[in-house]
């Protein structure tokens, strides 16, 4: 089963809260609750498909064992560096 990630979860609780605030928001400032409504569904909706495109964690590569160390810490000096 697929999920969607916080940061889609994060803007969709956003637009909501921003939605609750249009109506006690003074008449002439009500565009900026709507925009923030608007943008906050938009990047929900974005990340959301961000979410359901990728592939899942169960579908990554495994990294062999062997290729472990290709970001180990730099030899000491005046050692060199395996080849």
């Amino acid at each position: 089963m697929r999920r969607i990630g916080r940061r889609a979860q994060f803007f969709f609780v956003l637009g909501i809260v921003s939605l609750a605030l249009v109506w006690p928001t003074p008449p002439q400032f009500r565009w900026v609750a709507w925009l923030c409504v608007g943008l906050a569904g938009l990047w929900g909706v974005l990340f959301s498909i961000e979410d359901l495109a990728s592939p899942h964690a169960g579908s990554r590569l495994k990294v062999p064992a062997d290729e472990a160390g290709l970001f180990a810490p730099p030899p000491a000096p005046g050692q060199q560096r395996p080849s």
